[in-house]
């Protein structure tokens, strides 16, 4: 795994980022913590979850999946956690809007987006 710097939460919401991130602190989708909004993306309603399946997609084995017991059994609460740095999404979305990212791949040990 990175570090803590490249750990980000990619998720959609229909709610303002302010509305949700209102409780972050007691909710496991964002670690029972405080988060720090780093960058936001606008994008039409209708395809707001297709971009976010797309980026987890992409994403995919940079996913940490953080687990938390409840009543006595694991579960997974939060899924939405990749060890990504924050200018590499930057790019994945770039590529999204140019519809190009089906020609790239994200490379987890470099943490970089190369040509397939």
């Amino acid at each position: 795994m990175g570090n803590v710097e490249s750990l980000h939460k990619i998720g959609a919401t229909t709610q303002t980022v302010k509305q949700r991130l209102a409780n972050a602190h007691r909710h496991p989708t964002f670690l029972s913590a405080p988060v720090e909004v780093l960058a936001e993306y606008e994008v039409p309603a209708a395809v707001a979850l297709a971009v976010e399946k797309m980026l987890h997609d992409f994403f995919a084995q940079a996913r940490l999946d953080v687990w938390f017991e409840r009543n006595g059994e694991d579960v997974v609460a939060a899924h939405e956690w990749f060890d990504v740095p924050l200018g590499v999404i930057d790019e994945a979305v770039r590529l999204i809007e140019a519809e190009t990212i089906m020609d790239f791949r994200y490379d987890v040990s470099s943490q970089r987006i190369t040509l397939k």
